[in-house]
């Protein structure tokens, strides 16, 4: 099983709609090492879902779970449907022996972006971990098989999705990224992307077509809607 996975934000701060952050999570990084009140400063300047998004990865670089749950959290209240925040905040979650927070998250990952199969992977973490933290051999064997079975189902996945960029302006929507074919023999798939607005409800449906993806290679595809105010997508699992 591969390591566990944390998402750097593929929304940018001018396209989240907040003001662009002028330091690098590095930076903040280290600013958060050195001062001690360095966290109620940054959120006070850190002010948007992006930012947010990067205080959260600069905690995790810090090895500071709670405070990075704290700010994931965070992009959740802003972006309810913010697809990189759900799965930090799951794995988070899972570092810090929390899995009964983990698991809807991980639900509404797997609803959200079904064709990616690091998703899978979260459950047996947690699966994982809850085997770990029990002697009762009845629940070990539970959990060693949900283990198993969402491990083979993310190594098995015939295809995988990977949305690499998510772009939002008041008059248009961008959803980019790549389509892997993980079987062996070529493929054409049609991705069927909804684009959600800040309560969840549908704005828009968009299509892509890619292919024909040769065997154990990757196609990629740009959708350019000119439909603002999304603040989250979702599509159909891909086959």
């Amino acid at each position: 099983m591969s390591a566990l996975r944390v998402r750097g934000g593929s929304v940018t701060p001018e396209s989240a709609g907040w003001t662009h952050v002028g330091f690098s999570v590095h930076r903040l990084a280290g600013r958060l090492e050195r001062v001690e009140e360095g966290r109620e400063s940054c959120v006070v300047l850190l002010s948007g879902a992006c930012s947010f998004m990067g205080l959260g990865d600069a905690y995790l670089g810090l090895g500071r779970w709670e405070d990075a749950a704290k700010a994931f959290e965070s992009v959740i209240k802003l972006q309810p449907d913010n697809v990189d925040a759900l799965n930090n905040l799951a794995a988070t979650y899972i570092q810090n022996n929390e899995y009964s927070k983990a698991f809807p998250l991980i639900d509404k990952l797997v609803s959200m972006d079904p064709s990616n199969p690091d998703n899978p992977l979260l459950y047996a973490f947690a699966y994982q971990g809850l085997y770990k933290g029990t002697k009762d051999k009845k629940l070990q064997k539970i959990y060693t098989d949900s283990l198993v079975y969402f491990n083979n189902k993310s190594e098995n996945a015939p295809v995988k999705v990977v949305v690499s960029e998510f772009s939002r302006r008041p008059d248009g929507t961008v959803v980019a990224g790549r389509i892997e074919n993980k079987s062996t023999t070529a493929k054409t798939y049609n991705l069927s992307v909804d684009l959600l607005d800040k309560n969840g409800a549908v704005i828009s449906t968009e299509t892509a077509t890619v292919g024909p993806v040769a065997p154990k290679s990757s196609g990629t595809f740009r959708i350019n809607s000119t439909k603002g105010g999304a603040y989250g997508y979702r599509y159909k699992p891909v086959t």
